[in-house]
């Protein structure tokens, strides 16, 4: 069984888990060509940045060869007809997705291995893509408890969890140190390749931190990205608040901005 295969089996769980009102359709498996053409024939024009979904500017041959292959896929997984409609729950967890209010999204990455998560709120309705490779699935969110944490955080946060790593590592021992994003916009403008003067002077009097944000700039171990997107009916763009979690050798480091 492929690394693929086993996260999107993990998903599966994830969704009995975050889903036990389940409805008809629990969720939707589906490569990028099947939603990106579920899209065209919905008028749904732009999906979270996260997941990475775009046109690839094809000609019109070849862009109806993939559509043709993407419509035979769906019809044979039951989530389209030979009509032309598509599975009703599947149409609206499309549409609050990629017409969200408010959405957080998270992207994991170890070594090459990228995994990328949305959770998407509109309205009540509230509904998580997962991506890894060529691979998503999406499904709606029901819980119990209606906070932030029950509808949001635990499912984002469960679903970007690996196969078989179900253990955080502790905190890395470390100082917090905290800098004006101005200093470190002003300090990287004018030595792009090096810590700016300010901030390496307080690295340096925290022992071992400096050795611990080397770490993390240099990409070692698992990190993600935890980013919000925010709806502003011309436009989806990133809130510019963001926090960046990183396994180290060092342990884990939590980031914000």
């Amino acid at each position: 069984m492929s690394n693929n295969t086993q996260y999107i089996n993990h998903i599966s769980k994830v969704a009995t888990v975050h889903n036990s009102r389940t409805p008809l359709l629990a969720a939707a498996y589906l490569d990028t060509d099947s939603v990106l053409y579920l899209m065209k024939k919905l008028s749904l024009n732009s999906a979270p940045l996260t997941l990475d979904l775009y046109s690839r500017g094809l000609t019109s041959r070849e862009q109806q060869a993939i559509d043709d292959h993407a419509f035979s896929a769906l019809l044979d997984a039951q989530l389209i007809n030979s009509d032309g409609d598509i599975d009703r729950a599947l149409a609206a967890w499309l549409y609050v997705l990629c017409k969200p209010d408010i959405s957080a999204s998270a992207m994991a990455r170890e070594g090459p291995r990228l995994r990328r998560v949305v959770v998407a709120q509109r309205g009540g309705d509230h509904v998580m893509a997962a991506r890894i490779g060529e691979e998503l699935v999406i499904q709606s969110i029901w819980s119990r408890g209606r906070s932030v944490d029950d509808l949001v955080a635990a499912p984002l946060w469960d679903s970007l969890m690996l196969p078989g790593h179900n253990m955080d590592p502790p905190a890395a021992a470390m100082q917090s140190v905290t800098f004006t994003r101005k200093n470190i916009k002003s300090g990287y403008q004018d030595q792009a390749s090096q810590f700016p003067k300010e901030i390496d002077n307080a690295l340096k009097r925290n022992g071992q931190t400096a050795q611990v944000l080397d770490a993390v700039m240099n990409g070692e171990g698992q990190r993600c990205h935890i980013m919000v997107e925010r709806n502003w009916g011309t436009e989806i763009a990133f809130c510019p608040a963001a926090v960046l979690v990183a396994d180290t050798s060092f342990g884990r480091v939590i980031s914000g901005t």
